[in-house]
């Protein structure tokens, strides 16, 4: 998936590096605010490829 398609508050996991992280909201067209899992705030290209992290007890149909 892409980041592009994440909401703000979203956390998921950078699959080139394994790191976590959580959508702060977009910088510009094409680079999204994120915050790291140690309270560090960066960037990163919204077409970077992720994995959500899905919240137990989450209502799937």
């Amino acid at each position: 998936m892409k980041l592009q398609r994440l909401t703000n508050g979203s956390r998921f996991v950078l699959l080139r590096t394994g790191q976590r992280f959580e959508v702060l909201g977009r910088r510009n067209s094409y680079q999204v605010n994120v915050k790291r899992a140690d309270g560090t705030e960066g960037r990163l290209h919204q077409s970077c490829f992720v994995k959500p992290i899905v919240k137990a007890g989450g209502a799937h149909a």
